[in-house]
């Protein structure tokens, strides 16, 4: 468990120091049951609302983390996504407190007014207020064994004020 908080650790600061001045940090890296993701960050409103819209694939271990400015219900839908997800919402603390296996829905049809097209979207509600929001591709929830309670290791302060600097 402590080499893989070191690795998490060393590849967040790496991360860091590459990233250099200018350029927005984008990606991060958290430890999930012990194993390590690469994970695109998602801060802002315009970020936040695209997530993987319109993406085929994922790399292997890699995934999404959302980073909202408040702990805050929140909700995801599949709307324009193209790819099966899987939907992990945690507290402030990186703790799991609500999955979803989140399958593609049916595209929008010719003709289909969007707001018709987005009313028949599935909601995937957090259920409590979140902090963040992971999403990776369809099955890790079940192949690392992830349920509520759960603790993602990640740079929490760190990605906090990161999200706050963003603003």
């Amino acid at each position: 468990m402590k080499n893989t908080r070191l690795v998490a650790t060393l590849l967040t600061m790496l991360s860091m120091l590459t990233c250099g001045c200018a350029e927005p940090m984008t990606h991060t890296s958290i430890v999930v049951n012990g194993k390590t993701w690469s994970m695109e960050l998602a801060i802002g409103e315009a970020d936040i609302r695209r997530g993987l819209m319109g993406r085929e694939s994922l790399p292997p271990d890699t995934g999404m983390l959302f980073i909202f400015p408040r702990p805050d219900y929140h909700s995801f839908w599949m709307a324009w996504c193209v790819m099966p997800i899987d939907l992990v919402f945690l507290d402030g603390r990186g703790r799991v407190v609500a999955t979803w296996e989140m399958p593609v829905e049916p595209p929008i049809e010719p003709g289909e007014p969007h707001d018709q097209y987005l009313a028949r979207m599935t909601s995937y509600p957090s259920g409590v207020p979140v902090r963040f929001a992971a999403e990776f591709p369809a099955g890790t929830i079940e192949s690392l064994h992830i349920t509520r309670g759960d603790r993602f290791e990640m740079d929490i302060k760190d990605l906090l004020q990161l999200e706050q600097r963003r603003r």
